[in-house]
């Protein structure tokens, strides 16, 4: 098995489950979502910590089409909420499309995250990813957030 494999099915999630769980559940949720192809793949791939992972960027990369590495590379960018907040007319929908459903994983299950954090990370909810799923019309991802959010502030 190599390295890039074997780093991803050895990290935890802070629940003990394997990490692995967390982009295959952003995939799935993309694809209910009525995700592209892209995108899904992208959801698959986007906390790849491809420092830690020993090199191997060049093996993924070389397997992927440009457009999907972008995407990738594009929600990295925006891995720092704030400067996600507000800005993601300009961004590639497929970016935005990983950013929520990274999100709205993370808050199903945000009660194994330190409990201080609860609060913070439900009130960027609120008033970040909420209001683009608002512009995206999407009713059914905007009550799920909004729902785990107000119960966790």
């Amino acid at each position: 098995m190599n390295l890039l494999v074997r780093h991803i099915l050895e990290k935890k999630r802070y629940s003990g489950d394997d990490y692995v769980t967390h982009p295959i559940n952003v995939a799935i949720t993309l694809s209910e979502m009525g995700a592209s192809e892209d995108a899904i793949i992208a959801g698959l791939l986007h906390d790849i910590d491809f420092e830690k992972a020993n090199g191997y960027l060049d093996e993924v990369e070389n397997g992927l089409p440009d457009r999907i590495i972008k995407i990738v590379q594009d929600v990295k960018k925006f891995q720092d909420v704030k400067k996600f907040n507000g800005n993601e007319d300009g961004i590639d929908e497929n970016v935005v499309m990983v950013k929520l459903a990274d999100r709205l994983h993370n808050m199903r299950t945000i009660e194994f995250i330190d409990e201080a954090r609860w609060k913070e990370k439900a009130k960027q909810t609120l008033d970040i990813f909420s209001p683009i799923a608002a512009k995206m019309n999407n009713e059914k991802l905007l009550a799920e957030l909004n729902d785990l959010s107000v119960r966790y502030i």
